[in-house]
């Protein structure tokens, strides 16, 4: 498993509301700055580097009126196309000479961003960043060139299977409003009507210091990054805390087909509804989904070893923002055994539920607490983990390598009853053969999946 996955599945298992003082054992603690703005400080030795992320609170995803594929654009202008100070593209040579990294990336509920500069580094690359978080240029020529470029790159991406697998299964379970729409902005033409005036609007809402969530990872102390981040928010607005409600999504189990004639495989996904992991994810979840995901595991096995039918299968946790987590099996199968390998999915996944993984040796705890100790030693992914945590507004678990030693046969085995039964999964293939999975509800694009009942 490498870091990236790990630090996925390791979201919910960290901490919401960090606790007042860190203790030796527990480098994570609460701060406010001079400036009075809450954060999270992490305790990384032994680095020279500091990240240091943050997730503005939006509830832009769930306005009609508003053109959702505004925050795309916006995040790339802000980026590149000049500031108080600063004329368009010159925030690349900057940071260059920084040695920074930079990021925007907007979300359902939220707006993250992220800087990863050295420590020595540390004040220039604020002050380069706060200047285009405060007081962006929106250079007409550098938003038509990231509105067309953002254009192009969504046309490319809705062709391909996946990408147009996923679709159908947001219009099934979210139907056509905006919160479907702002993870898919499309078709490419609409991205070409994004105005100057849009990315104003959607600036003015989103980068304020109120409700903003922050976490700074490094060998610094809170003085030090207490300055930091009074100098990223510099002249912000304070704003006032957004609504946002997100739409509860439809899980009633479906079986979908997209017919894609041109397809050159046929993909495979189960949906199933997992309210419990999103809120509560814990060791045990971990555990389990590695388990899934091994080769031994269930699924490959079946697929692999029983069907000859794929090469890789599979699983993991995804959401349609905090109120619709979900755990996601997927995978290329071989067309002719399309229907043959839902079945034998099915089927082992049910075996899988009711034994629970094999592991008697606990060399799985063993191999999952050393990945997790290796990832807090970098910054920015000990920065993502624990602000990824905080965002489900829990209190502050003992560490996951604690939660892991602490986890047993038992605890897996209760955990993993709350998992969606066989049969509670939304099952999504794409298809060159329209007959390929029998009794199923084929549609030949995405928004014909709103009518699968």
């Amino acid at each position: 498993m490498n870091r990236l996955v790990a630090a996925v599945l390791l979201l919910g298992m960290l901490l919401g509301q960090p606790r007042e003082v860190a203790s030796a054992q527990d480098p994570i603690s609460a701060k406010k700055s001079p400036g009075g703005i809450a954060y999270t400080l992490v305790s990384v030795p032994d680095t020279e580097w500091v990240s240091i992320r943050v997730a503005w609170p939006t509830d832009w995803t769930l306005h009609s009126e508003r053109d959702q594929a505004a925050p795309f654009v916006g995040a790339d202008v802000i980026l590149s196309g000049g500031a108080d100070g600063y004329p368009p593209a010159a925030v690349v040579e900057e940071f260059a000479d920084l040695q920074a990294e930079g990021n925007i990336a907007p979300g359902l509920e939220h707006v993250f961003g992220s800087l990863a500069v050295p420590l020595e580094n540390l004040d220039q690359a604020v002050a380069v960043a706060n200047a285009h978080l405060r007081a962006p240029s929106f250079d007409e020529a550098w938003v038509d060139r990231a509105r067309s470029a953002f254009a192009a790159g969504l046309k490319e991406q809705m062709a391909g299977s996946w990408s147009q697998a996923f679709d159908a299964l947001r219009w099934s379970m979210l139907g056509d409003g905006p919160f479907r729409r702002a993870m898919n902005p499309g078709p490419p033409e609409r991205v070409r009507e994004v105005t100057r005036d849009d990315l104003v609007s959607w600036h003015a809402a989103t980068f304020r210091t109120c409700c903003a969530l922050v976490v700074v990872a490094g060998s610094l102390d809170g003085e030090r990054a207490g300055r930091a981040v009074d100098s990223l928010f510099s002249g912000l607005p304070q704003g006032a805390a957004v609504g946002n409600l997100a739409p509860r999504a439809d899980f009633t189990p479906r079986r979908i087909l997209l017919h894609r004639p041109e397809a050159t495989a046929s993909l495979l996904a189960f949906v199933g509804k997992t309210p419990q992991m999103h809120l509560e994810m814990s060791a045990e979840d971990f555990v389990l989904i590695d388990a899934l995901n091994a080769p031994e595991g269930p699924l490959l096995e079946a697929v692999r070893t029983g069907l000859r039918a794929a090469y890789r299968f599979n699983a993991g946790y995804d959401n349609f923002g905090k109120a619709n987590g979900f755990l996601l099996f997927l995978g290329e199968v071989e067309a002719a055994k399309l229907a043959a390998a839902e079945t034998a999915i099915r089927e082992a996944y049910a075996a899988f539920r009711a034994k629970g993984p094999s592991d008697p040796s606990g060399a799985r705890k063993t191999k999952l607490m050393a990945e997790l100790t290796e990832m807090m030693k970098y910054p920015a992914d000990a920065a993502m983990i624990v602000l990824r945590g905080a965002l489900l507004e829990q209190g502050l678990p003992p560490m996951p390598t604690q939660q892991l030693a602490e986890t047993s046969p038992n605890s897996i085995m209760a955990r993993l009853g709350q998992f969606p039964r066989a049969e509670e999964f939304t099952i999504l293939a794409v298809s060159p053969d329209a007959q390929a999975l029998p009794g199923a509800c084929v549609i030949t694009a995405p928004e014909q999946a709103v009518t699968c009942k």
